[in-house]
Parts: C-alpha cells; structure tokens; sequence
C-alpha cells in the first residue's frame, strides 16, 4: 500500500455570543492510485477529543451500548464503551463529538472531496488546550479489483495509532482548526502471505 494518505480535518469554530467552541470533522483522500486495490474501507463509529479544559468525564457520551451488549465486561456505566474505554479515550476531559456508525471509502475520496464525519455535526466544546484526539475505528477492509475482500483485523488497547497527541488551542471566540493525517500508506501491512495487517498511523498537520 503506497502514499495513500487520508486527511481527517477536525474544523474548530467559536461560537458566537457564547463560551463554547464548536467542532466538525470531514475525511479526505490524496489523488493516488493504488494497485490493484478498488477500495479501502474503514468504518468510524465514534469521535472524541481531550479537552484539558473540560472538567466533565466522557461528556456527551450516550450510555445506551452500540453494539447490543458484546462489551468486555466493564462496570456498570462502561457498558458499550469497551473500545473507548481500552483505548484509553475515556474520562476526565474526554468530549464525545458524535456516536454515528459511518463507512468511508478512502479511495473514493480524491482530488480534494471531503466526506463528512459525524454526518457534518457541530458539537460545542469549552475553550481551551486539546491534547488529544480518538478514531473510534470498529473496522477496516481492501477490496481488490478482481472482487476479493480482506477483513483488516482493528487493533485495541493504548498504543494502538487511534489515540494520538495534538497541541493545540481552542480560544474563545476565534476561528482554529485540527488537522490529522490517517497515513494509510503506513497502516496497512502486506505480510506476503495473502494477508494484511493493520496499525493505525495518525499525525497532526500543523498550520493552517
């Protein structure tokens, strides 16, 4: 897989006349082509961001479970945020920007399309540092040009790529951004026996 970049753009708009902030996410694709792949899927059933301003725990998180009840047994209340919970993406600071089941094709987005996340919502959060920005990847997939289909395997736990610092500051009534690279040029892994393997890579683009 080569120099197939995927661009999350996490936009950050003041909120007029009040003291949030307001957040939106679309993803985005280089004009490459890859051999012999028709597309990459990869399916985001959640958005969050670290506030350090933010003193509430897991803000805006819905306790109802997305995924019928096959979580790992976490305590009552973690039910159903067993994939944000072993990423470490929940607690105090954690702002849930949106719980919305969406499947991108990274192919298909090219020569500068967008494809919203969160279905284009604006998720108002408190001014301040954000540290840290979470991909709640539930499933990753190639499809080749001859028709076959490789399931990527989405790895979990703290270290896994979908988890990753930025550095940068909301303020209060000002325009700002958060831009992310998903590198999948650096995620898939042709292990050279019909297989692939998958290891997020994310990056902030800094500037604007």
């Amino acid at each position: 897989m080569r120099n197939l970049i995927a661009v999350l753009v996490v936009a950050v708009a003041a909120g007029c006349g009040n003291s949030g902030a307001r957040v939106h996410a679309s993803l985005t694709d280089a004009p490459i082509n890859i051999a012999n792949v028709a597309h990459v899927y990869i399916t985001v059933s959640e958005v969050r961001v670290h506030s350090d301003a933010d003193e509430q725990e897991n803000e805006g998180e819905n306790d109802e479970s997305r995924d019928g009840g096959s979580g790992d047994g976490g305590s009552e209340g973690d039910h159903g945020h067993h994939e944000a919970e072993g990423d470490g993406a929940r607690g105090k600071g954690w702002v849930v920007l949106c719980s919305t089941t969406e499947k991108f094709d990274l192919v298909a987005l090219r020569n500068g399309n967008f494809a919203p996340l969160c279905g284009g919502k604006l998720t108002s959060i408190t001014p301040g540092h954000v540290s840290k920005i979470w991909l709640g990847v539930t499933a990753a997939q190639l499809v080749f040009n001859d028709g076959t289909i490789k399931d990527l395997a989405v790895p979990r736990g703290k270290g896994n790529g979908l988890v990753i610092d930025v550095d940068d500051v909301l303020e209060k009534d000002k325009d700002g951004e958060l831009k992310i690279d998903f590198v999948a040029s650096d995620s898939v892994d042709d292990n050279g026996n019909g297989t692939f393997s998958f290891h997020p890579r994310l990056k902030e683009i800094h500037g604007h």
